[in-house]
This record gives C-alpha cells, structure tokens and sequence, in this order.
C-alpha cells in the first residue's frame, strides 16, 4: 500500500512539473519590453509660447505587446 501511495505522489507531482514546465514554454516573449521612443533627427524651431503638440510633433512611441503608444505617453 506505501509504495502505491508513493507511485502516486510521484506521478502526482511529474504531472505537475509537465504542466510548469509546458505553461512556462508558452508565455509571450514581447511581454515586459520597454516601449521605444523615436524622435526626428530633424532640427526643431519653435518659441518660448509653442505647444506642447508643436515640440511633439512626429514624435512616437511603441512596444512589441501594446503597439502604438504614441498617445498614451507624458512629457515632463
């Protein structure tokens, strides 16, 4: 009866590690990447009163999980 119960248990926990182990192969990858930011190597004029949609203008962010993010970032 013991070496059943420990047949079982092992079984038990090989089905377990299979299950990690499968649901650790199938994560994403794009997920957890830092989003990246292009900015024009173009020469910007703008004055002390500009906006800030003219100081972003072609300005744009994007990652591999969420895509565009151009308009979801702040400027500080």
């Amino acid at each position: 009866m013991k070496k059943n119960c420990k047949y079982f248990i092992l079984g038990i926990l090989l089905i377990i590690g299979y299950g990690g182990f499968i649901f650790i192969q199938g994560r994403d990858d794009k997920v957890g990447h830092d989003p990246q930011i292009t900015v024009p190597q173009t020469p910007l004029t703008v004055s002390v009163t500009s906006e800030e949609s003219t100081l972003l203008q072609d300005v744009s962010a994007s990652d591999e999980e969420d895509g565009d993010l151009t308009s979801q970032y702040n400027l500080e």
